[in-house]
């Protein structure tokens, strides 16, 4: 969505097209069709847009399409979204030509709306059937309210590029103040107005100041003084609606919500507030004061203007709390690994799971309980091995009166087993649920799942993830519950998921160093803490790459923009031919930077078992490298490929395989910025059901006294060096986590050559 937001350059189809592409990644559909209409004249637009459409041409000329069409029927739903997870049994959508032709089996159809403007419809088809689930639909529609109203500004207000302008600066921002401070210039630019606010519920509900343009912080400290609820901002929030106040001391004779008198104080005459709304729900409200009065017709003129911005500042808050949520989850996925390795192998395997269940319930703090099961698969049981409670597990165990309420079962002791066996409406539990679809379980309300075993009578919401080996074996299940409803959400899952990974790695290497000798004990202990170390760098560098990608790209726009502008002044200047030359070629290379450093891509937490596949390594380097050798810095250096003739195929992340092969590329080159003929090669051969990957360059070599540190540990940075050993450490996380190790190889004064090894699961 930041990256369609930020586009706006090119016409309205790029932007849209884009936008489908990547929902059809996200959603993970097998297609996604969108149309757009236009309210003016009550018709669809030719703009019909598609991705994994088989027969686009017969799908390609929607604006023509009768009133009793699919389109229009669903684009006057006024339903959130139209559901069918079973289209065969479905009236509306069985018989229709697209479902037929696409073999169409589930579909999720959503009307695009902003407020009461109806701007097009998003369909989401599956060509197996599928059962959407909550959390997967608030995602679609999150989505689909974003798009929503980057269609209605270019509708609506495609030649405000000011505007459009604004939308790129909330987006590209590197973090939320900046992006508010953004937005409250736009708005009292736009208006004229002397101050400007947004309103927002705190944590406890109570309107609260997000931000403010004019105003002192003695001002908002008066102003919330009051009952904020009570004043045009509360009004606004509650119905929705724009307030437009053309004498505020004649609002006082009938009035709508009570007049601060700290507008009395300031002198202000008129003003206006406008809900800021994420779909179809206000949020919170803008408001905008002038100490001058003003006209309704003028009020009304710019309420337009001043909803807009308020509902572009909305997606920006959600999109930059998203980052702040992300951040949040690799702090204390950290937090909680750090603990975790401080676990020494041979402790006492009771103690080990009690220490793991607590991390799990301090990572998340709307948490205040977590569990572990194990599970036997040859007996088909669950035992209840650890629990953990910030407010101590004995007030759970011992209710006040020494009696339970009605309808709870006796709570399960530590050590106990209890068959995992799924009867016709009987309930299997939330964790035993967990172990028989291997799936995480995201359960927002308690009371309305039909596998929950009451076990506290204050859970209101559950998060349980199953604890899988590298086989996709079960080893048990992690759970956490808050009294809260709806208190986790995707960012605690993928948390959780990440802090499973360490915890299995952990529990595999207790068991493990328990059947060994001491100096097998010895030996294992160093190599273990190693992989663990490894699977926990990709847990939090998997967090941390969208919020890298996003502040790293928010720069990359600032860039582009003061470029254009300094091109724009030094017109005004009349330059000596050679000093304009050296300037454009400047310039040139620092537009080429920022458009590289925004194409980076931004990985996602690619560890876990559903962003694997079956990766040929061959075509994978191939593809690579033609990509790295059309960036200018490579061209200088001539590569050379030697490939295994079989084409080994490797179970992996290509993501992260290209992330590692990009830092073994990059320190070859710059290890060669000084030969006189660089030359890189790069090769693979199979070795007992392994490919080893050589990565060969004829720099100077790597010094005796560090070479057995690379991979190993960082190392202290040289003043002629660009730093060594951080990248390194990270290519050693992704081979060991997909099996595999990396190691130094040759180097000497004619190169170096660094080696990656990875199992191979099959090679034709």
């Amino acid at each position: 969505i930041t990256q369609m937001m930020t586009l706006g350059d090119g016409d309205m189809k790029e932007t849209l097209q884009s936008f489908v592409a990547r929902a059809k990644t996200e959603i993970n559909c097998d297609a996604v069709t969108l149309f757009i209409y236009n309210e003016a004249t009550d018709r669809l637009l030719p703009l019909t847009t598609m991705v994994g459409v088989k027969h686009k041409k017969n799908a390609s000329h929607c604006q023509d399409a009768p009133r009793d069409s699919m389109i229009y029927m669903m684009l006057a739903l006024d339903e959130p979204y139209h559901c069918v997870p079973r289209v065969a049994d479905d009236e509306v959508f069985k018989d229709r030509a697209f479902v037929i032709r696409e073999e169409i089996k589930s579909v999720c159809a959503i009307p695009l709306k902003v407020k009461e403007h109806r701007v097009g419809v998003l369909f989401v088809n599956y060509r197996t059937l599928h059962s959407f689930t909550p959390a997967e639909l608030d995602h679609i529609l999150l989505l689909a309210n974003q798009v929503a109203v980057r269609i209605h500004i270019g509708l609506l207000y495609g030649k405000q590029q000011g505007l459009v302008e604004l939308s790129k600066q909330l987006l590209g921002a590197t973090d939320l103040t900046s992006a508010l401070d953004k937005a409250m210039n736009k708005a009292a630019d736009s208006l004229g107005a002397e101050f400007v606010a947004i309103v927002m519920p705190d944590a406890d509900g109570r309107l609260k100041f997000e931000s403010s343009w004019g105003w002192t912080e003695e001002d908002v400290k008066l102003y919330e003084e009051g009952n904020v609820e009570e004043y045009q901002t509360g009004y606004t929030i509650k119905h929705g609606e724009p307030v437009l106040v053309t004498d505020y001391f004649q609002e006082r004779f009938k009035p709508r919500f009570r007049v601060p008198s700290i507008v009395e104080a300031k002198g202000i005459k008129s003003g206006l507030s406008v809900p800021m709304l994420a779909g179809d729900k206000p949020v919170g409200a803008m408001l905008a004061h002038f100490m001058t009065p003003h006209s309704m017709t003028e009020l009304t003129e710019w309420a337009g203007t001043l909803s807009l911005i308020a509902n572009l500042t909305a997606i920006s808050i959600q999109h930059h709390r998203a980052i702040e949520s992300k951040i949040a989850s690799l702090e204390a996925v950290q937090r909680a690994s750090d603990e975790i390795s401080r676990i020494r192998l041979g402790t006492d395997k009771s103690e080990v799971l009690a220490r793991l269940v607590e991390q799990a319930v301090v990572c998340l703090p709307q948490a205040y309980l977590g569990t572990i099961q194990t599970y036997d698969q040859a007996r088909n049981e669950l035992r209840f091995e650890s629990v953990y409670s910030n407010e101590g597990y004995d007030s759970l165990l011992h209710l006040e009166g020494g009696t339970r309420p009605l309808g709870i079962e006796k709570r399960p002791q530590v050590g106990e087993n209890k068959p995992l066996v799924r009867r016709p409406g009987d309930p299997v539990g939330i964790a035993g649920r967990t172990v028989l679809e291997k799936e995480p379980q995201l359960v927002d309300d308690v009371r309305l799942d039909r596998d929950y075993f009451t076990f506290s009578p204050e859970t209101k919401s559950e998060l349980a993830v199953p604890l899988l080996t590298d086989e996709n074996e079960v080893l048990g299940v992690l759970n956490v519950e808050s009294k809260k409803l709806a208190a986790f959400n995707k960012d605690d899952e993928q948390a959780l998921l990440a802090l499973a990974k360490i915890i299995v790695a952990t529990i595999q290497n207790a068991e493990q160093y328990r059947r060994l000798n001491h100096s097998e004990q010895a030996r294992l202990l160093e190599e273990k803490e190693m992989q663990v170390n490894s699977q926990t760098t990709l847990a939090w560098l998997g967090l941390a790459s969208s919020v890298w990608g996003h502040s790293v790209a928010g720069h990359a726009i600032d860039i582009r923009d003061n470029l254009a502008l300094l091109r724009t002044k030094l017109k005004d200047y009349s330059l000596d031919p050679k000093l304009q030359e050296l300037l454009d070629g400047k310039l040139r290379v620092l537009d080429e930077m920022a458009r590289e450093i925004r194409k980076k891509p931004i990985v996602a937490l690619l560890s876990l078992d559903e962003a694997l596949s079956d990766v040929p390594i061959n075509g994978l380097i191939q593809k690579r490298i033609n990509q790295l050798w059309g960036q200018r810095r490579y061209r200088t250096v001539r590569r050379t490929m030697n490939f295994a003739r079989q084409e080994p195929r490797v179970r992996c992340s290509p993501d992260w395989i290209k992330r590692m092969l990009d830092i073994l590329i990059d320190n070859a080159v710059d290890a060669m910025t000084n030969s006189a003929a660089p030359s890189l090669t790069i090769s693979t051969r199979i070795v007992e059901n392994q490919v080893e990957i050589a990565i060969t360059d004829t720099g100077p070599g790597i010094p005796q006294d560090i070479k057995h540190k690379l991979f190993r540990q960082t190392i202290a940075k040289h003043a002629d060096s660009k730093g060594l050993g951080t990248g390194l450490l990270m290519v050693q996380a992704i081979a060991q986590t997909y099996r595999g190790k990396a190691r130094v190889g040759r180097t000497g004064p004619n190169g170096t050559t660094m080696y990656v090894c990875l199992p191979i699961i099959e090679h034709s």
